[in-house]
């Protein structure tokens, strides 16, 4: 078993993927959000944290969705405390 810490939640669509991180502090729980690029150089996937003009509504949708379910996330901790 991996000791390797797990993101919360990740949405993905094509090549652009928001990944959120749950981490707990002296003030109790906050999120944090990734963003990625997968592309392909030669036979290789690589991942790269820069986007081009085209990318940028679809990640604009993808972090209005991380948002989402941030926003969600807290209040249901909340709810549960």
């Amino acid at each position: 078993m991996s000791d390797k810490a797990k993101p919360a939640h990740k949405i993905r669509h094509r090549d652009i993927a928001v990944t959120i991180w749950k981490n707990d502090g002296k003030n109790g729980a906050w999120y944090s959000v990734i963003t990625s690029r997968r592309y392909k150089h030669n036979d290789e996937w690589k991942e790269s944290d820069s986007f081009n003009e085209d990318d940028l509504l679809l990640l604009a949708q993808l972090l209005t969705e991380a948002h989402s379910w941030i926003r969600s996330a807290a209040q249901a901790e909340r709810k549960a405390a």
